[in-house]
C-alpha cells in the first residue's frame, strides 16, 4: 500500500486581511514636492551657520532681527531654506561693492 508523503492539512487562517509587503512605505509626495524639497532642502542652524561663516548666536540674532526668514520645527528648532540662505549671500555681496 502506497503512503502519500503530502497530505493536506485542515487549517484555519482566519479573517482576510490585505496583505502589507515590506520595504518601503508608500509616497506621500507628488513628485513635484519631491523635486522642490531636493533642490530646495532645509538646513540646519548648524549647516547654516557654517554656510554663512557664522557663529549660532549671530545667526539666531538675523532671525530674531528678520534678516534671515526661518521654520520652527515642533521642537522649536530653526529651519532655514537653502534658496533664502543662497539670498542672503548674494545680498551681502551687494551691499559689499
Amino acid at each position: 500500500m502506497p503512503v502519500e508523503l503530502q497530505q493536506h492539512l485542515p487549517i484555519e487562517l482566519g479573517p482576510s486581511r490585505p496583505v502589507r509587503r515590506a520595504g518601503r512605505p508608500p509616497l506621500t509626495e507628488t513628485r513635484e514636492e519631491i523635486i522642490r524639497r531636493l533642490l530646495d532642502p532645509e538646513l540646519t542652524l548648524h549647516e547654516t551657520a557654517a554656510i554663512l561663516n557664522l557663529s549660532k548666536a549671530t545667526l539666531r540674532r538675523y532671525t530674531d532681527q528678520g534678516k534671515l526668514p526661518c521654520r520652527r520645527t515642533a521642537g522649536g528648532q530653526r529651519r532655514f531654506k537653502l534658496s533664502e540662505v543662497l539670498a542672503l549671500v548674494e545680498h551681502q555681496r551687494r551691499e559689499a561693492r
